[in-house]
């Protein structure tokens, strides 16, 4: 018999006398909203990353430094840990899928961009 990760959580939470109803960090709750704007032109998700301080204050000089970039890794990695737990084995597998999907298409975008760029220049 296989005990789902979200199973592990919670016997994890007993044992620390924390219940699985109840947070041990505070997180902000956000209605939940559909990650594509049919209005729009671009998934809903572009317009919650022009307002993140730490992506608008690193690209304000145009330049993005290896702090900043670090900076990034950090707060992805501790979002990502701070899911991962609270994910059964069906999601988890989906959500890997997606992470996946999106950091090629993220390479994948800027290569197109970088090449364009550089075909830009070659054509001045």
């Amino acid at each position: 018999m296989t005990i789902s990760r979200r199973e592990r959580m919670n016997e994890r939470w007993q044992a620390l006398g924390v219940g699985p109803q109840r947070k041990v960090r505070k997180e902000v709750s956000v209605a939940q909203t559909s990650w594509f704007d049919d209005k729009a032109e671009h998934p809903a998700i572009q317009e919650r990353v022009s307002k993140l301080e730490s992506f608008t204050s690193a690209l304000a000089d145009g330049v993005v430094t290896r702090q900043e970039l670090a900076g990034q890794e950090q707060r992805l990695v501790a979002a990502m840990k701070n899911v991962e737990g609270e994910l059964s084995d069906p999601l988890h597998a989906k959500v890997t899928t997606v992470l996946v999907e999106l950091t090629a298409y993220n390479i994948m975008r800027l290569l197109h961009e970088l090449h364009s760029e550089r075909l830009r220049m070659a054509v001045k």
